[in-house]
């Protein structure tokens, strides 16, 4: 009986449940031919590998199956379509992290406590792999980037059936999604984007409403992949983390009437990257915030980057203001 009841004040082992999912930027389709996530000898979860993948850099893709593990590694084999070449790669991954944000989680903005549910794996141009969490509707964190190395792997025993011609598979393909095609003519392939996207700024986000107007939630739609939704005490705290710039934003509040509104903001990616390089120029540890005004007419926000010393007007940044219900 002492025995028993010692077993039973112990500590529950937290239990983790998960999917994997893949997928890959739009204008360069990815493949994946086999992988997992794995830890020690016995826990193995298989990557999708049922079709072509363009859903996005940093969206949710295929996904199957998963895990109730913490993973301690990454192996994938994977085919780039645009530069025809075949990749392959294992990585350890950060397990401490992993676990810390698996036992963290996130008390959400309905008051119920969530963890991660879903592993991202992505693929782009030159072999580049990048592993995030994702919370859905709530938060996801990059875990990692990753350098694959080229292989080689018989035609015929990735398509068994089908087009054999290799050159001739891959041509058709990309015809088949005009945007692939004027990427390429426009940009050709470009192997340092999506790292580009990975550079972080020390910036927080800040809505000036009038007359003692209340902000309600924000969220971002980083370059990097990430996302977060922000919201009470994240907000109040202006907090100045370093994040990567933010493709999209949503931002909500209340009036001083009572009266609620919403607007949604895409910002111009050559705009504001040449900002933000700007502002950081001399100080890369300098707190700055984006900062979001309502004009008069209540119709858009004006967007500015401002710090201590200098200022920058996003003009090209798209935004429109709306009302709301709840």
């Amino acid at each position: 009986m002492l025995n028993f009841s010692f077993l039973s004040c112990q500590p529950k082992k937290p239990t983790y449940d998960w999917q994997a999912s893949v997928s890959a930027p739009e204008v360069y389709p990815s493949w994946v031919i086999g992988g997992g996530f794995w830890a020690g000898e016995e826990d193995y979860a298989g990557l999708p590998t049922d079709g072509f993948l363009m859903e996005g850099w940093g969206n949710t893709g295929l996904t199957m199956g998963g895990g109730k593990f913490v993973p301690e590694g990454l192996n994938i084999i994977w085919f780039s379509v645009v530069e025809n070449k075949f990749y392959k790669g294992e990585f350890k991954l950060p397990t401490d992290t992993i676990r810390a944000l698996f036992d963290e989680g996130l008390i959400t903005s309905t008051g119920e406590h969530e963890t991660y549910d879903i592993l991202l794996v992505n693929m782009a141009p030159g072999g580049v792999v990048v592993v995030w969490m994702k919370m859905s509707g709530e938060r996801k964190v990059e875990i990692g980037r990753y350098q694959c190395s080229e292989t080689n792997i018989e035609w015929k025993k990735v398509m068994p059936q089908g087009e054999q011609d290799r050159n001739k598979f891959v041509k058709e393909a990309i015809a088949l999604f005009p945007k692939i095609t004027e990427n390429l003519a426009k940009n050709g392939i470009q192997y340092d984007l999506y790292d580009s996207y990975r550079i972080r700024y020390p910036w927080t986000p800040l809505l000036v409403l009038p007359d003692q107007g209340v902000t309600d939630g924000i969220e971002i739609h980083f370059f990097n992949g990430e996302y977060e939704w922000i919201w009470g005490d994240w907000i109040k705290k202006n907090y100045f983390k370093k994040k990567a710039l933010p493709l999209t934003m949503g931002v909500l509040w209340t009036d001083h009437t009572g009266k609620k509104f919403g607007a949604d903001v895409t910002f111009n990616e050559q705009e504001v990257f040449e900002a933000f390089k700007e502002m950081y120029k001399n100080d890369k540890e300098q707190e700055t915030q984006l900062v979001f005004i309502p004009d008069k007419s209540y119709e858009k926000l004006n967007v500015y980057l401002r710090s201590k010393t200098n200022e920058y007007w996003l003009r090209k940044t798209e935004t429109g203001i709306y009302t709301r219900s709840k």
